[in-house]
């Protein structure tokens, strides 16, 4: 069986893309980085199916011409392969702004009402002509039936998005997956759900919340839809390219945002933490300074200042103890317990891992 990855998912505003959320997708590694690549899979989704697709050649293609009649292996539109399509390609027509790739369109557009297409995705928000004008922009028409067929055909549809998947003749580094098998059981039952970098120079809760300055856009609102059936949330640290500090949280009747919390807690690396009080404890933490995914024991002076882990961000920043040129800074204690910011068993980490457990349904 052929394994494709998603590189790219192109969304019309009205349309409740549950599965994608409602933006478009765009895997920046994949596409920008476009090597070893054996077929190119392009599909338009309509009703939550994937109603046509088209397979083409990768190999010796790149990024921007991989969509071209003559790397075609099959379509679902049985005239495509043998017909000479007008346009045929992502950046196609350039001179008339009302239609934008990806389009296969035959014949010649020398009158708006004889053009008939397979696909077009317009992408204006005013075009020319009356067979794609819309309420809102992009949108894509495609030919539900067999062949080619004119724009204003009964038989032309809007799909609810188009896709475009990879399938590589080898992974480098082998086929990436969101499960791992954390602990060596033999089951990849832990989804990788987020990653907090140290000195990157992102605010780490915004990314977390919204995924501002993220690659992989991820909305609030799709993960607010999809965190559902959590058994069990491991909150870990990494340094020096381990994880050194693990901490499970109790995911039942949990949301994304509010988990991260003491009576959530099942157990922790720091075995007085779950004992202790906490004058913080939560994703959240304190706004004013900027602090998050903080847990503080003491919270006052700056040299009274103790805890278990936090995140600074850029400034304000009134505590010398986090002082840093570049921002975010991960602070932890190494030892099994809180210790002081200032003068305790404390190390910068790499980064924070978050990964999600499912219930067994």
């Amino acid at each position: 069986m052929r394994s494709f990855a998603l590189v790219l998912a192109l969304l019309p505003i009205f349309v409740d893309w549950k599965a994608l959320c409602t933006n478009h997708y765009r895997n920046d590694d994949a596409l920008d980085n476009w090597t070893n690549i054996r077929e190119v899979l392009y599909g338009l989704v309509d009703n939550g199916i994937l109603v046509k697709v088209l397979r083409f050649k990768g190999a010796g293609s790149n990024y921007l011409n991989w969509m071209s009649k003559n790397r075609l292996i099959e379509s679902d539109w049985e005239d495509l392969k043998f017909a000479k399509p007008n346009f045929f390609g992502l950046v196609e027509n350039l001179n008339e702004a009302d239609v934008s790739p990806p389009s296969l369109r035959y014949p010649s557009p020398s009158s708006t009402t004889t053009e008939a297409v397979w696909t077009v995705t317009v992408d204006k928000e005013k075009p020319a002509c009356i067979w794609e004008r819309n309420e809102t922009y992009p949108y894509f028409k495609y030919v539900a039936g067999q062949k080619y067929e004119n724009l204003n055909s009964y038989r032309i549809r809007s799909a609810q998005a188009i896709v475009v998947l990879l399938n590589y003749m080898h992974f480098p580094q082998g086929e990436p997956s969101e499960y791992h098998d954390l602990f060596r059981t033999g089951e990849k039952e832990c989804r990788f759900a987020f990653r907090g970098t140290a000195k990157v120079g992102q605010l780490v809760y915004q990314a977390y919340e919204t995924g501002a300055e993220v690659k992989d856009y991820m909305e609030a609102t799709c993960k607010t839809d999809n965190w559902k059936n959590i058994d069990q949330i491991l909150f870990g640290i990494i340094h020096k390219g381990k994880m050194v500090k693990t901490n499970f949280f109790n995911g039942e009747r949990t949301n994304y945002l509010d988990w991260f919390q003491p009576e959530y807690l099942l157990n922790s690396s720091w075995y007085d933490l779950p004992i202790g009080s906490q004058h913080f404890f939560s994703i959240i933490g304190n706004p004013d300074l900027k602090r998050r995914f903080y847990i503080e024991r003491n919270f006052g002076a700056c040299t009274d200042d103790a805890g278990w882990v936090v995140v600074s961000n850029k400034p304000p920043r009134p505590c010398p103890w986090e002082d840093s040129e570049i921002f975010p800074i991960i602070k932890f204690t190494a030892g099994p317990k809180a210790e002081n910011w200032s003068e305790g068993d404390v190390l910068e980490a790499d980064a924070f891992v978050i990964f999600l457990k499912y219930k067994k349904l």
